[in-house]
């Protein structure tokens, strides 16, 4: 253990599409990697998540993967929101989640129906 605080030092910005349906809560089926911490660790505080068609209600799931096991970390329910000229398609900022990641273990996400996501981190950082 460190005598001093460690602090994320270099900011990140990461973002994947996620469009396959995959309906499992067990880790299996297609899941999309956020972000991959380098050996320092990394710290991920905030993540967007902007549907890029209509939507109708499912769910976009957080997954931690220690390069072996998927561990369901978060849940997000999806709206119906029918987008169109005069409708935003649906977006939801996650705050203040505090997720640090040791080396190697990345952040990944899957949706539930297959429609089309970007999922961003807004602000984290790296370890050094």
């Amino acid at each position: 253990m460190s005598g001093s605080p460690a602090y994320a030092a270099n900011p990140l910005n990461a973002a994947v599409n996620i469009a396959v349906a995959n309906p499992n809560r067990d880790g299996t089926g297609t899941i999309g990697t956020l972000y991959t911490a380098p050996t320092g660790g990394a710290r991920i505080d905030d993540i967007w998540l902007k549907a890029k068609v209509t939507t109708t209600a499912g769910m976009i799931r957080l997954w931690l993967f220690d390069g072996t096991t998927y561990r369901l970390l978060r849940e997000i329910l999806v709206p119906v929101v029918v987008a169109s000229a005069t409708v935003a398609s649906w977006e939801q900022a996650l705050t203040g989640l505090g997720i640090v990641l040791q080396a190697t273990w990345s952040l990944r996400v899957s949706t539930e129906k297959g429609e089309s996501f970007d999922v961003s981190i807004t602000r984290g950082g790296t370890f050094v």
